[in-house]
């Protein structure tokens, strides 16, 4: 990685010039003392040709502070983000100096810049400031002070969790990230180190917020469910990523490899590491940087590499709009769908099929009538910020063969869609058997469901199965624990290959849901999406495992025995005699 600046001058002579620096007489130490001082490339001829870092593990243990090309980008965005004001993220395999530089960036400021308050945080007072603890943040600021040079070393007032330079009023102090770190002052910048360990982290960004212009974020991952993830995910904040390949010693004859449909760095090293080490969770989080598997994944994550390798998740074999008119039969009352039909050619395409299409017997385009079909929404208020889903699934194959998704259908014109799909799929029993979320905008929903009639919906537990179409208690109500017994049904039918999925989209949701800390589950974080939302909940997961539901449940709830099509001539002549007696008071 190339540099530049007057660091790049030094970058192959450092033995010798470390060597000049130390032996630097009084006439010498200005120019070198200009040379560090200057901006980042300052910073790197300082940490290079005066700085030392310590590991006990080794046979020497106190070691000339040489950084790594990919140190060496780290230490120059540190110093931008400190200078500009901005915040800035390491995320990092575990040692590749990163808190190191952290700490090195901190004390370059508070040695050449006047005035200077900075401050550093762990979750722990003792991770801080602990005498003899080579963990703790201010040992390595100590260490970094003591080993320079006597001429280049200011006069310090030390304590415990501060040091100030005595002459230029500079200061570094320290606190245990409580949630008021840093209220009450003003901060050039704020180290906030192995973050992702930070209990109440959300607190601290809400905290230090005001505090400091600039954060440095510097963690190992630990899952998405934590604020380090949601800074690091963010598309906010300038993310340096320090990996084990980038070492000079473990990258060694790195390469990339795809194992489970991803495709992952290894190496001698790393494939040694992995054979010593028993947790595939500890692996993801001290080497592989995988936010997923090193936190509290609720899906299998094996599984989902399994799936992802077996070919199964693949484009679907059409893209199109189902297309109706809608007839009100009563104001506020009934409503029927007339003209179903499948329209591919123009407009928008949300709905997604993999499934073959044949002409009926009046040449409309349908997918086999000889299946039978089961059929789940997640509602959303349809506002933009996340998508509401439809999910079909064939009974026979128990497989996936329509997904509809759409961020700015209102929860009516949802079960429009809806019943316009189930109808158009048909099927052996005449009707998808139709399942909801009835929380929240499910309830607009499932109303409009009963309100364009339609027949074979799912009905909320410890209810009758009587066709009451003014029974709004439809749907599938959701509750911690009836949400977590449902994605434990689609957790146990993934890995036991009852049901086959087709969307991509899906998978990539499902490596997101996590336990919560509260032990609830849900999705780790608001990711991008690519097809309109401006964030993802895990809608796709939700009418996935609402499907398996279907699944289990429709061959317990028969269609209406000789119930009518839905927008067919009988269905129309009930519909007409239900409102006649209504008028009529019966």
């Amino acid at each position: 990685m190339p540099f530049w600046g007057k660091f790049g001058k030094v970058r192959g002579r450092i033995p010798n010039v470390r060597l000049r620096v130390l032996e630097a007489t009084e006439d010498e130490q200005p120019g070198w003392w200009g040379l560090f001082a200057d901006g980042w490339s300052g910073l790197l001829c300082w940490l290079n040709l005066s700085g030392w870092t310590y590991d006990p593990r080794l046979s020497e243990k106190h070691r000339a502070f040489v950084t790594w090309p990919i140190q060496d980008e780290a230490v120059r965005e540190l110093w931008k983000a400190i200078d500009g004001g901005h915040d800035v993220l390491l995320d990092k395999s575990r040692d590749t100096g990163a808190t190191w530089l952290s700490v090195a960036a901190l004390v370059w400021w508070w040695l050449f810049v006047p005035d200077t308050p900075l401050l550093m945080a762990s979750r722990k007072e003792d991770y801080v400031d602990s005498r003899g603890n080579p963990d703790a943040l201010f040992w390595k600021a100590d260490y970094l002070v003591k080993r320079m040079p006597d001429w280049l070393r200011p006069r310090t007032e030390r304590r415990h969790m501060h040091l100030a330079a005595a002459d230029s009023g500079s200061v570094i102090n320290g606190e245990s990230t409580n949630s008021d770190l840093g209220r009450g002052g003003r901060r050039k910048a704020i180290l906030l180190d192995e973050f992702a360990a930070v209990e109440n982290g959300r607190e601290i960004l809400s905290a230090t917020a005001d505090a400091t212009p600039c954060r440095i974020f510097n963690s190992t991952p630990k899952g998405r469910a934590n604020a380090f993830a949601d800074v690091r995910f963010s598309g906010k904040v300038r993310v340096i990523t320090l990996h084990w390949k980038d070492h000079p010693v473990k990258g060694k004859d790195a390469r990339l490899v795809t194992l489970d449909g991803k495709q992952r760095w290894t190496s001698p090293w790393y494939e040694a590491e992995c054979a010593r080490r028993t947790s595939r969770k500890e692996i993801a989080q001290e080497l592989d940087i995988d936010y997923l598997a090193s936190g509290q994944a609720f899906f299998d994550l094996d599984v989902c590499g399994r799936i992802r390798a077996s070919g199964a998740l693949r484009s679907p074999d059409h893209r199109g709009e189902i297309r109706f008119r809608v007839e009100t039969l009563s104001e506020g009352r009934s409503y029927r769908l007339t003209e179903i039909e499948w329209a591919s050619e123009e407009g928008r395409r949300r709905l997604s099929l993999w499934c073959p299409l044949a002409p009926d017997a009046g040449g409309a385009f349908r997918p086999p009538q000889l299946a039978r079909y089961v059929a789940f929404a997640d509602v959303s208020h349809g506002t933009g910020s996340s998508n509401s889903v439809i999910k079909v699934a064939s009974v026979d194959a128990a497989e996936e063969v329509a997904s509809f998704v759409c961020p700015d259908t209102p929860p009516h014109e949802l079960a429009h869609h809806a019943v316009a799909i189930c109808t158009w799929f048909g099927g052996r029993n005449g009707y998808p058997f139709l399942g909801w979320e009835a929380n929240g905008p499910g309830g607009i929903f499932g109303l409009e469901v009963l309100r364009l009639g339609y027949p074979y919906a799912l009905r909320a537990p410890n209810l009758d199965l009587e066709h009451r179409p003014e029974d709004p208690r439809m749907g599938w109500f959701s509750t911690r624990r009836s949400k977590e017994n449902l994605l434990g049904d689609l957790r146990r039918a993934m890995a036991r290959g009852e049901v086959t999925f087709h969307e991509g989209a899906l998978i990539a949701e499902a490596e997101q849901y996590v336990y919560y800390p509260s032990g609830a589950v849900g999705p780790a974080g608001l990711v991008a999406e690519t097809d309109g939302a401006r964030s993802a909940h895990g809608d796709r997961v939700i009418a996935a495992a609402g499907v398996v539901l279907c699944l289990a449940e429709q061959p317990r709830t028969l269609p209406p025995a000789g119930a009518p099509a839905p927008g067919s001539f009988a269905d129309r002549r009930e519909q007409f005699l239900r409102e006649q007696r209504k008028r009529d008071g019966w």
